[in-house]
């Protein structure tokens, strides 16, 4: 018995519907698993760090909290937002790694992913600092 095949101009349009459907999976599959992998923490945002925005919370780091981005990531790699307060300054990163890199390379910070909190008063004592780092630490994280 003979083998029945598709006419000839079938057969390219037929490559070409399955290359299409592939990779339509593919890009799904590579959309839902950046969604579901990707860290919320990153998409928070310093203006929550003001008086306005706190709810209530108050700490001597994050007292006079006020945007100065222009300022506090000037000609600093990654920097992407600052706010500056009276005792701090905070700056967020577009990486960890950026982050994690200022924070190594500069005194009396703390890191907390993508955000590093520069202490600017030596008046500030370990337990406002502490409370202020378990603020940060606890933006943007699930139960």
């Amino acid at each position: 018995m003979q083998s029945v095949s598709p006419p000839r101009i079938l057969r390219p349009l037929l490559i070409l519907i399955s290359t299409a459907v592939v990779l339509v999976l593919v890009g799904t599959v590579w959309a839902v698993a950046a969604f579901v992998t990707r860290d919320t923490r990153q998409d928070i945002d310093l203006a929550e760090f003001t008086n306005e925005h706190r709810d209530g919370y108050i700490f001597e780091a994050l007292e006079g909290v006020h945007d100065e981005t222009h300022r506090l990531c000037a000609d600093i790699d990654g920097c992407i937002q600052g706010y500056s307060g009276d005792r701090a300054d905070f700056r967020k990163f577009a990486t960890r790694e950026a982050a994690s890199d200022f924070a190594a390379t500069t005194p009396e910070t703390y890191l907390s992913n993508w955000i590093v909190i520069e202490y600017t008063d030596a008046s500030l004592d370990d337990a406002d600092r502490s409370r202020a780092e378990a603020y940060v630490d606890s933006l943007a994280v699930s139960d």
